[in-house]
């Protein structure tokens, strides 16, 4: 059964350009070394222009643990979270 994530991020005020350009490389690592990765698509709120939401559609349980674990992720976690204001919400969901 395939999985799907919904993540909310609130970016800090003056770092929309930075999180976005990081968030471009994880993206194009993500959809090059994941096979099982089917969607992984950064949106911006139009109210609040620093609230980012992030889908995410993985074709099993073992393809979303694969990407969690994957080496390239480190590469830009970190400098994502330098990013971000406060704590980010995740919200996994079962495919139907």
């Amino acid at each position: 059964m395939g999985k799907g994530i919904l993540v909310k991020l609130q970016v800090a005020p003056g770092k929309n350009e930075i999180f976005e350009s990081v968030f471009a490389e994880q993206a194009a690592n993500c959809s090059a070394n994941e096979p099982g990765q089917e969607l992984y698509q950064l949106l911006r709120s139009p109210e609040d222009r620093q609230i980012y939401y992030l889908f995410e559609l993985y074709q099993s349980d073992e393809a979303l643990q694969a990407h969690r674990s994957a080496p390239h992720m480190a590469l830009t976690r970190s400098r994502i979270r330098e990013c971000l204001v406060g704590e980010y919400s995740v919200t996994i969901l079962d495919q139907v």
